[in-house]
């Protein structure tokens, strides 16, 4: 599912995720600062480059897309590919909570 994900989102070049393996108490943290959810969660994302999913395919260098941040004690057993893969889509531009039809389109394409 990893392997193919550039293809698959349509990108045409490289890029680069920071993944941040973290306890608890430090996504906590993160989640309050920037969510203001005071509750540790199984992933944050922070997008760098894209602000429009659109602009993907217009890019030709490689993207920085920004860092992943994943409390391995939240995350289901098994889970931890499909959790960075929720992440990804996240610093494409996509957000399950604006546009949860968007999402599922997207979550097909990237899972075939």
């Amino acid at each position: 599912m990893l392997e193919n994900f550039v293809k698959k989102i349509g990108l045409k070049n490289n890029i680069e995720v920071n993944l941040i393996l973290t306890g608890k108490a430090r996504i906590q943290k993160l989640n309050n600062i920037y969510r203001k959810k005071n509750k540790p969660t199984d992933i944050l994302s922070f997008p760098i480059d894209i602000i429009n999913p659109k602009q993907l395919q217009a890019k030709s260098q490689m993207l920085i897309l920004g860092d992943i941040y994943i409390c391995p004690q939240m995350v289901e057993h098994g889970e931890l590919q499909n959790t960075f893969l929720h992440g990804l889509i996240h610093l494409i531009g996509y957000d399950h909570e604006k546009d949860e039809r968007e999402w599922e389109k997207v979550l097909k394409k990237v899972k075939r």
